[in-house]
């Protein structure tokens, strides 16, 4: 948060709309939370859910279960080195790789992942720090006082169902959900259909 407030601050805006697609999306609900007179309006595109886990053990789940054996013990070494610490960077790339087509509704025709950089420690911090939010009930707790007006984007066939983002949208006074069709976790990339649809709910909601 204390990031994106200071690109705001450096920009010299006072408020503004705030896109989130995936953990992007769980921190724009967080700021708008934390700091609700910096954020004109919010679009959640396959956001981390808000409530109890949001949907991260189900990701993992329906992620693994479409998995070649080969891969699946591939990752899952990756994951235990990760968990003692005893990964190097380039591994846990290469777990990300293992991961990136099983993201998209038809993973044999995934685009190629894009140039990334992996920070475990990073990584490791920011899942902890998610973790003892969703124990605490941060967003559980402050989602039904926002005020601010929301557009929360999902693709049918995301790993990280659906659901979630249904309950973000039903838990916010203010809130449109979209659902996309044969759209996986990044429905830009698979569809193109993200410009219209927030180009179009802004008019609306702004």
């Amino acid at each position: 948060m204390a990031d994106a407030l200071a690109v705001l601050d450096a920009s010299a805006i006072d408020d503004a709309w705030i896109v989130g697609h995936s953990w992007g999306g769980h921190l724009a609900l967080h700021l708008a939370c934390a700091y609700p007179e910096r954020v004109t309006g919010l679009v959640l595109i396959d956001s981390l859910g808000a409530l109890r886990d949001g949907g991260m053990a189900e990701l993992g789940t329906n992620v693994m279960a479409q998995m070649t054996a080969d891969e699946q013990a591939r990752y899952e070494e990756i994951d235990r080195r990760e968990e003692e610490g005893t990964a190097t960077e380039e591994e846990s790339l290469e777990g990300v790789r293992v991961l990136w087509p099983y993201y998209f509704a038809q993973p044999g025709s995934a685009p190629a992942m894009p140039p990334i950089r992996v920070s475990l420690d990073c990584n490791k911090e920011t899942m902890r720090s998610v973790t003892e939010h969703f124990e605490h009930g941060t967003l559980a707790n402050a989602l039904g006082m926002l005020t601010v007006s929301a557009l929360v984007l999902h693709g049918a066939d995301d790993p990280l169902p659906a659901a979630h983002s249904r309950r973000i949208a039903e838990a916010l006074p203010k809130a449109e959900l979209m659902i996309f069709p044969h759209c996986g976790h990044s429905p830009w990339l698979e569809q193109g259909v993200i410009q219209d649809a927030v180009r179009s709910a802004l008019a609306r909601l702004s």
